[in-house]
């Protein structure tokens, strides 16, 4: 399975890609991991990514109704 990355790299204060999701630990051991567990990890990011976002959402709709 390819790389998730979509070099995009830049961690937040969790230490999460804010690109393609994955966690530091999991960019650094990506090429030690079996296939099956890049998959959990792949589908693990698109959960972050999207909960990444409802936040996004969430903070935008706060600010404009101040």
């Amino acid at each position: 399975m390819k790389s998730p990355c979509i070099r995009m790299c830049t961690l937040n204060e969790k230490d999460m890609c804010l690109g393609c999701g994955r966690m530091l630990n999991e960019i650094t051991s990506w090429t030690s991991y079996s296939e099956q567990k890049r998959v959990e990890i792949t589908n693990n990011c698109e959960n972050r990514l999207s909960v990444l976002e409802m936040q996004k959402s969430l903070l935008v709709h706060a600010s404009k109704t101040r």
